[in-house]
């Protein structure tokens, strides 16, 4: 009886093996393009043929794409000419459809998905409306492009560009004899200043002027004390700047004499250690090392203000509620610090809304000058007390709390000034206090 068991389990054993091995082998012909042959590997992995057909298959991803055939195309006369651009004796193609409005026989692939016939000029398959295809060219190795009257980045025309005067200083920066551009975008007159590249394209200066991605970062900048440190940081100025993500960033509180990276997004200074932009307050850069705080889902990042941090382990934390967690003698909501909370009073009044034995807060805001005993939660935004009704965290004036009523149909404006408005149907019914 126990060997027909052992032969059971092994047979078994041996099923679930082979179907595994044929998966394995299915999922790595599908993946590889298996029947498929590229008809010119070279220029395109997205164009293949098939039995006699033309396929095409974006990136070449069969596994998660597929690959589509290509209605009408002629396997024996089928050419690619570029990345997406191919044709047979009667078409051309942009990635595998037809381009209806090309004129076949003076139809020319350019640079950067760029390109022209006598009668249009193409980008990304599609035509570009008034401009002009004599003369037009593509400027180097970038997007930019100009013919005889216009200059474009991108199939956008620049609006003023000098085109006889118009060249490119790098992929994405240009200049013509009055303007300097990023892009599409005038940013600023071309001064008679010396004007510097750097080794990431997104960095210009000109004269006193730095800028990173077309946005001006400092208007006395001192290219002496430049360095792009690394993919992430740069000095400046004295000033260590964050520069992954937008907005470019100073570190506070930095030391330029002294900082170094510590892996992809951690860095130190004598004094600090940085995660990105951000001060993480609780870790001594002598023992910053990424691998402290990993695995990453065992820490969570608790956020004092807009440039400062807690890294901590999950476990040094308590949870107070869904939203809601203690650390160290502060409260956070969603990660964030509730300024003033006292931890030992604090009670949670619904996901948005809470409260110690002195404040109301909304969110990590405390709602001034509210009446704790009387205060109740009206919906997600809106609340009151016996005196007053309130937006967030803010005070509405011109309603009452007996005569107030709430309305899905209110509609809230921010005023210049900083003033909240409530508006139904446009017509002003009260207006918020932002103290």
């Amino acid at each position: 009886m126990m060997k027909i068991l052992l032969f059971i389990v092994l047979g078994l054993f041996a099923m679930g093996l082979a179907i595994i091995v044929c998966f394995i082998g299915i999922f790595i012909y599908n993946a590889s393009g298996g029947g498929y042959t590229a008809i010119n590997k070279a220029l395109s992995d997205q164009y293949y043929s098939k039995d006699g057909l033309v396929y095409f298959t974006q990136g070449g991803n069969f596994f998660e794409l597929g690959a589509q055939v290509i209605e009408g195309a002629d396997l024996n006369s089928f050419a690619v000419l570029s990345e997406s651009y191919a044709k047979d004796s009667t078409n051309i193609f942009f990635l595998g459809h037809i381009l209806e409005e090309a004129d076949f026989d003076s139809f020319e692939v350019l640079e950067n998905y760029y390109a022209r016939d006598k009668n249009a000029v193409y980008l990304y398959g599609k035509k570009l409306i008034g401009v002009d295809s004599e003369e037009f060219k593509v400027l180097d190795d970038s997007l930019f492009a100009k013919n005889n009257t216009k200059v474009l980045y991108a199939g956008e025309v620049l609006t003023g560009a000098d085109a006889d005067s118009f060249s490119i200083l790098n992929p994405v920066y240009a200049v013509d004899s009055e303007n300097l551009y990023y892009h599409e975008y005038l940013i600023a007159p071309l001064k008679d200043q010396d004007i510097s590249l750097y080794r990431n394209d997104a960095f210009l200066s000109m004269g006193a002027m730095l800028f990173y991605s077309g946005r001006l970062i400092r208007d006395d900048f001192d290219s002496k004390s430049f360095k792009i440190f690394s993919e992430k940081y740069f000095f400046a100025n004295g000033k260590v700047y964050f520069y992954y993500f937008d907005p470019v960033t100073e570190l506070r509180d930095s030391d330029a004499g002294s900082f170094s990276t510590v892996g992809d997004y951690y860095a130190k200074d004598k004094n600090n250690s940085y995660y990105g932009s951000t001060l993480i307050l609780n870790m001594p850069p002598y023992k910053l090392r990424p691998s402290r705080f990993e695995p990453s889902y065992k820490y969570r990042d608790l956020r004092v203000d807009d440039s400062s941090k807690y890294i901590v382990p999950v476990s040094d934390t308590e949870e107070i509620a869904e939203g809601y967690l203690s650390y160290a003698g502060g409260v956070y909501h969603y990660l964030s610090l509730i300024n003033e909370a006292d931890v030992a009073s604090f009670s949670v009044l619904t996901n948005r809304y809470s409260k110690d034995k002195n404040h109301i807060f909304y969110m990590t805001n405390a709602i001034k000058g509210v009446d704790i005993d009387s205060f109740t939660v009206l919906d997600d935004l809106f609340s009151k007390d016996k005196n007053h009704v309130y937006y967030t965290n803010k005070r509405v004036l011109g309603t009452t709390p007996e005569t107030f009523v709430l309305d899905p149909n209110v509609t809230i404006e921010e005023a210049s000034d900083g003033v909240v408005r409530i508006k139904e149907n446009q017509d002003d019914i009260s207006s918020v206090n932002p103290d």
